[in-house]
């Protein structure tokens, strides 16, 4: 079989066609979805609501499949809260990864590695230009000395290179989508991104051969419907390309990048491009 696909889903947006749709892929491809539960505090926070503990912990167990990893419900600018809901998903028995928050006391980052192997470091989203930011990821990977870490909504391919951390995830394959931009992966953790004319124009040998390599049809993707919408061509390949770097970026560097998917469409855009990629027959036809 081939390497599995990494995605991460915050609960907010994990609706019952979602999990549907996930359990029959788990279902009709065993161990080829490593699917991480983001808690969606961070979702919640921006848009105004709560989830509480007990709604969350429900939703865990409700889940009719196992996560390969889900985070703790971790508050928004508290800490002293996020420590008292991480004992309390202990306490009643669940595992969930911790989340030191950048800016936080750095004496948390022992406080979790004491309870649990694998950490996450949040309040990144939006610096990753941030000098102070890149710094504070060098402190924080030099001091966990090679534990496993998350870097959440992080995925600068600069940085990620450098640091290697355990796994990072982005909403960032959703870009070509928005800015009618589409995302080649070369392949050698390399990329391009063209915009419609430098495909109509005739692109270079390199480019044609790629898109060849995943499947793609040139002529199609030249048309004006294979640069609208979201489930245009374009999209089609820049998922499929983030997915290639996902996998590429395990095997290479040891780092699992995870594509962070905001609704059932999104789900199924990813799943299917993993399983075309690998000559496999995509779920619910």
């Amino acid at each position: 079989m081939p390497s599995p696909l990494n995605i991460l889903v915050a609960y907010p947006y994990l609706k019952q066609d979602s999990i549907n749709y996930l359990r029959e892929f788990n279902s009709k491809y065993p161990n080829t979805l490593c699917f991480f539960l983001d808690s969606g505090a961070f979702t919640a926070f921006n848009s105004g609501k709560t989830i509480t503990l007990d709604e969350y912990c429900d939703f865990i167990k409700s889940l009719p499949f196992e996560p390969w990893r889900y985070i703790l419900l971790d508050a928004i600018g508290n800490e002293v809260k996020t420590k008292e809901n991480y004992i309390e998903m202990i306490d009643r028995g669940f595992n969930p990864v911790p989340v030191f928050t950048h800016g936080s006391d750095w004496a948390d980052v022992d406080y979790y590695y004491d309870k649990s192997d694998f950490i996450c470091y949040g309040g990144l989203v939006g610096k990753k230009g941030s000098s102070e930011v890149i710094n504070d990821i060098d402190k924080f990977m030099k001091y966990t000395k090679g534990r496993k870490a998350h870097l959440l909504g992080y995925t600068s391919l600069r940085y990620l290179k450098k640091f290697k951390p355990y796994s990072c995830d982005s909403s960032s394959w959703l870009a070509g989508r928005r800015y009618g931009q589409m995302m080649i992966y070369m392949g050698n953790g390399k990329t391009k991104t063209i915009g419609k004319k430098d495909i109509i124009s005739n692109p270079d040998a390199k480019v044609k051969d790629r898109l060849k390599l995943m499947g793609f049809d040139l002529e199609k993707i030249k048309q004006n419907s294979g640069w609208k919408g979201g489930a245009s061509e374009l999209s089609k390949v820049s998922t499929a390309s983030w997915i290639s770097l996902s996998l590429d970026m395990e095997k290479n560097i040891g780092t699992k990048l995870f594509l962070a998917c905001g609704s059932a469409f999104d789900i199924k855009m990813v799943c299917d491009a993993y399983l075309k990629l690998n000559g496999l027959k995509p779920c619910q036809e």
